[in-house]
């Protein structure tokens, strides 16, 4: 379906634009477009005082000129320094309109367009309350002409520090503001004309277009002056080549899917659900069409009405069943308020994840995940998992297709199954996630949890609550996060007053030596099975120069010893886990830290002589290991040191 660029529709692109741009969805956003409006006034009361104290300059005229200088200067620069993003968001564009410059132009610019419309109306209330004697707006009519120039001459700049920025010439904003500001200083927004030579007013005003256009405002608003017309040339150049960069373009470039464009790098979102007879042809099956396709200024619960329409099973649907399935999604997807801005503001990988989480919402019983999976972060794909490891438990058969070799996580009980074909597609990799070979007769006692605020224990609790599997979460202080299906009860470990739990499975995860005294009384409340966490601590600080660190060790392998031997006394299946160093959901004070500081200055220091080596190892994989023992089959004693990938 063509989408046509009407002004309405560019309209709504600005609208569109200004509303996430200010966040004025949220309460607080009315008062940030309120603090852009007015941060002019500011701006110009400051120089203003600054001039009047320092060199003694006490024309009250000058706040008048600073004011409108710094309303101007504000368009431009905001639009300016707005554009850094202007690639991806005509790339977005391109994809859903034959003109998608003028409709990225007006996402950038309009924001600022706007705001400039609000500033410069207060502005104008302001000379209307004070009534200058030697200000007036009698030159009025020169404010179309005057905004039409900057307007052009800021577009010009946008797309020309776009193409740099692509070139790979210009490489951050610092320039851009420095020169910005260079020009400004020059201009007569800083001085009145009597201040400077008649010469060197010239000179700024024919030869620096930024402060030709500021002189033009200065003379349309308050002289009432003649504007040169040596703007004109100018104007009418850029205005020329402005119209033929935004000349329309031949044909709508339309949509195309990963997997016939996989080995040229596409990066197209498309969601295929039916019969997977064949893995191989999933390209031919019937698809569900994105977005992309259809407008550009849709919403989440838009592509929700999608969804349902692509169903094959509608009738299946119940009355309320889009309300009850947008639950699901805004519940599977975290992207903010991805139910309510407009879709073409957001990353790729965005759209992608409420593409996944609309597909595993489809009543169907074969999914294909076309390309979808393509740029995932290591941490979406392991939050993904479990529920794609539910789903195949369920029967449901899951076909990935990717463009890339795709690292899953480890199933530590070795049921998961992979068939990885390479010839399906050229330069693709499909991933069939079939029957996990779960036992017919599969435990779904409720399962104990100690340390459930901490990151160990809120991945174990979110598997917990994915699998339908029942869990009592023990909490002392720490609040643990509410989960489907996971009952809170208070207790405390040190104290020896536990309530009474019936529960077959246990996994502890706060310091082991907190667990033998308990293990009497969770034996009588029925405990069969329990995964216990300890540390490598106890080996590699064995013989640490550091008193504590070998009183750790110590008391570490004494708990670990005394758990073993009570347990075998009360006929309790024990696992002891011994991680390495744990991260994976921020709560650590250590990996999490440590990429925070490289993230954000790109680099990390390293103390002399520091050879030591560590191997972290994730949250999540640890709640797997301890989901694996509690669900084998056969009973899983003894020691296991547990290291990560990385």
């Amino acid at each position: 379906m063509s989408v046509k660029n009407s002004s309405a529709e560019l309209v709504n692109v600005a609208i569109a634009a200004i509303i996430i741009r200010y966040k004025l969805d949220r309460p607080y956003g009315v008062l940030l477009l309120l603090g852009a409006v007015l941060d002019p006034f500011f701006y110009a009361a400051v120089v203003y005082f600054v001039l009047r104290t320092v060199f003694l300059l006490d024309d009250a005229e000058r706040f008048y000129l600073l004011l409108i200088g710094f309303i101007s200067f504000r368009w431009a620069l905001s639009s300016i320094m707005g554009s850094s993003n202007f690639a991806e968001i005509l790339a977005r564009f391109s994809e859903v309109r034959t003109r998608p410059t003028r409709a990225a132009i007006m996402a950038v610019m309009g924001p600022p367009a706007i705001v400039f419309a609000l500033s410069l109306s207060s502005a104008m209330a302001v000379v209307g309350v004070l009534q200058p004697e030697s200000q007036s707006f009698a030159a009025g009519w020169w404010l179309p002409f005057v905004a039409l120039i900057q307007a052009i001459w800021t577009v010009v700049i946008v797309l020309v520090l776009s193409r740099l920025r692509r070139l790979g010439i210009l490489k951050h904003e610092i320039p851009i503001a420095v020169m910005a500001s260079l020009l400004w200083i020059m201009s007569p927004a800083m001085y009145l004309f009597r201040d400077i030579p008649a010469g060197a007013s010239k000179f700024l005003t024919s030869f620096n277009p930024v402060s030709h256009l500021l002189a033009a405002f200065h003379n349309a608003y308050w002289f009432g002056q003649n504007i040169s017309l040596e703007v004109l040339p100018i104007a009418g150049v850029l205005g020329l080549l402005t119209v033929y960069i935004l000349r329309p373009r031949a044909a709508h470039k339309g949509t195309a899917p990963d997997s016939e464009d996989i080995d040229s790098g596409g990066g197209w979102v498309r969601v295929q659900i039916g019969p997977a007879e064949d893995a191989a042809h999933a390209h031919n099956l019937g698809r569900f069409c994105s977005w992309r396709d259809r407008t550009v200024d849709f919403t989440g619960r838009d592509v929700m009405r999608l969804v349902i329409a692509a169903w094959p099973k509608r009738e299946t649907v119940p009355d309320g069943g889009f309300n009850a399935t947008a639950r699901v999604i805004q519940a599977q997807s975290d992207v903010d308020r991805l139910f309510t801005d407009f879709l073409s503001v957001y990353p790729d990988w965005a759209l992608d994840q409420l593409a996944v989480a609309a597909a595993l919402a489809a009543p169907v019983n074969d999914i294909v995940l076309d390309g979808l999976l393509n740029r995932v972060s290591p941490d979406f794909l392991r939050e993904l998992w479990p529920i794609l490891e539910r789903e195949a438990k369920r029967g449901r058969r899951i076909t990935i297709v990717v463009d890339h070799d795709l690292e899953t996580p480890v199933a530590l009980n070795g049921d998961l199954l992979f068939q990885e074909d390479s010839g399906a597609q050229d330069g693709a990799v499909q991933l069939e996630l079939n029957d996990l070979n779960a036992s017919s007769e599969q435990d779904n006692s409720p399962v104990i949890v100690t340390g459930g605020a901490s990151q160990v224990g809120r991945c174990l609790l979110e598997r917990l609550s994915a699998r339908g599997r029942p869990g009592i979460a023990i909490q002392n202080v720490e609040p643990i996060p509410p989960h489907d299906g996971v009952r809170i009860v208070e207790g405390n470990l040190a104290g020896n007053s536990l309530p009474r739990l019936e529960a077959t499975g246990m996994v502890h995860i706060p310091a082991i030596w907190l667990l033998p005294e308990n293990l009497p009384w969770l034996a009588h409340c029925g405990l069969k099975r329990l995964v216990c966490l300890s540390s490598t601590s106890i080996l590699s600080k064995e013989e640490s120069p550091s008193r504590y660190e070998r009183d750790l060790a110590s008391r570490l392998a004494a708990a670990e010893e005394q758990v073993l031997s009570e347990c075998g006394k009360l006929g309790v299946d024990c696992a002891i886990l011994r991680p390495t160093m744990i991260y994976g959901r921020g709560l650590d004070r250590n990996v999490s830290r440590a990429v925070k500081f490289i993230e954000k200055f790109g680099f990390y220091p390293a103390a002399v002589h520091a050879d030591g080596l560590r191997q972290p190892v994730h949250a999540d994989d640890l709640a797997a290991a301890a989901m694996a023992i509690l669900d084998s089959d056969k009973a899983v004693r003894g020691i296991y040191d547990v290291g990560g990938q990385e």
